[in-house]
């Protein structure tokens, strides 16, 4: 498995989100990018696998804004940790980051061909 290079930490400047064609009870999305201070993160799912491909890049400008309300709260805010969580047969299906704190508080999930986000609470 390929290492992840994140800088930490870096405020999230904007948040892009593309919508899944699977329609289900929660809301799905084909691509989430997350456009910090000098770097982007693009969340991508494996359709073979159901697992998650993370690209980071280096950026300069920012993208057009999401319309997903609970991400849309995000941007501002620091992101202080990111866990790569592999599942017990090994596939990469889950990505968690912490906003302002050290703690989980967004998990998106690969599931069916798509990325599905949760807030996080303890």
């Amino acid at each position: 498995m390929e290492e992840i290079i994140i800088i930490y930490p870096q405020k999230i400047r904007n948040i892009q989100c593309v919508e899944s064609e699977f329609e289900g009870l929660e809301k799905s999305f084909e691509k989430i990018s997350f456009i910090l201070d000098f770097q982007q993160i693009d969340l991508y799912p494996i359709n073979d696998t159901d697992e998650i491909e993370i690209i980071v890049t280096n950026i300069n400008d920012s993208i057009k804004r999401t319309s997903n309300q609970f991400l849309d709260q995000l941007i501002g805010k620091s992101v202080f940790t990111t866990w790569k969580c592999v599942n017990s047969q090994g596939y990469f299906d889950l990505f968690i980051l912490g906003i302002e704190t050290i703690r989980p508080t967004v998990s998106i999930l690969c599931e069916g061909s798509s990325l599905k986000v949760w807030q996080c609470s303890l």
